[in-house]
């Protein structure tokens, strides 16, 4: 038994689904299957009753529930303050971005903060959901992340979204593919289809129902799909400086929106230091 397990545990209990479980939390669901069961094995009993309708908790696994979030819960405070004493004297301070953006920015936005000296400086990288999650449960002091069409995550009870930027999707293609094609919706289903997680939601509810689909957070991947195995792209407006004069942009009968945000815990007061971050990651990006 780990942590990893217990977490994996509790999101498909709140979910009732392993495949909604899977893609909240960024793994296939195969994998998500293998860890349940093993959690399973050890204990000898079963969390979930499986049938053609879906799954149910068990008695066990209703029991087990509570136990488990308080378990985590304790468990994040712990790292957190062991992680603070490890500091040595030094601020720590942790920072979350989403994967896109540091793709787009080419590196780690929060890399000229790594040498401070005065700080402990912690980054990680996800989706938005995972950091907003890690911001609830104390994992990070402060975050940058994409939030697409106004979403509601889970824990926005516990942590503020600031907007600083909104963009709109744009929908790509290599100049020389799909010449017939003038706007996304015309796209063939069977035509292959490269966007970030993150905008996941939008192809869900635009019915186009693609045949394959390629999410991936790494701006590089998805050019090289684009550009090598004819692919649209789904990306942000950000982005489209990366792909130069060699791709063509498909006309959106609807304008959909997305929002840099920064993720705060409600309540906490930032550092000096964060703040002067804000002011200067605005500027640039606004830039």
């Amino acid at each position: 038994m780990d942590f990893l397990q217990l977490s994996y545990f509790v999101e498909v209990a709140e979910q009732l689904s392993f495949t909604k479980a899977a893609a909240k939390l960024s793994v296939s669901q195969p994998a998500l299957s293998r860890q349940i069961s093993g959690l399973e094995n050890e204990f000898g009993i079963k969390f979930f009753a499986r049938s053609a309708t879906g799954i149910t908790l068990t008695e066990e696994g209703r029991l087990a529930l509570d136990q488990v979030r308080d378990l985590l819960s304790h468990y994040h405070n712990l790292s957190y303050t062991l992680t603070g004493i490890g500091s040595r004297g030094k601020q720590r301070l942790s920072l979350g971005c989403t994967t896109l953006l540091n793709s787009i920015h080419g590196s780690n936005i929060f890399t000229s903060y790594l040498d401070a000296q005065d700080h402990d400086i912690r980054c990680y990288e996800g989706t938005t959901r995972s950091l907003i999650m890690m911001t609830a449960m104390l994992h990070i002091d402060f975050g940058v992340c994409m939030r697409y069409d106004s979403m509601i995550y889970d824990h926005m009870n516990e942590v503020n979204l600031t907007p600083f930027l909104q963009g709109r999707l744009c929908a790509i293609v290599r100049n020389d593919v799909l010449p017939e094609a003038s706007d996304f919706s015309s796209v063939p289903r069977e035509h292959p289809l490269v966007t970030s997680l993150e905008f996941e939601p939008f192809i869900n509810r635009s019915g186009q129902n693609y045949e394959t689909v390629l999410f991936t957070d790494n701006l590089y991947t998805i050019r090289t799909e684009i550009m090598d195995n004819d692919c649209i792209g789904l990306i942000p407006d950000i982005a489209l400086s990366f792909f130069g004069n060699a791709v063509r942009c498909l006309e959106m009968k609807q304008e959909d929106f997305y929002e840099c945000c920064y993720i705060s815990r409600r309540g906490s007061k930032l550092s000096k230091d964060i703040l002067a971050f804000q002011k200067a990651f605005t500027k640039k990006w606004e830039s």
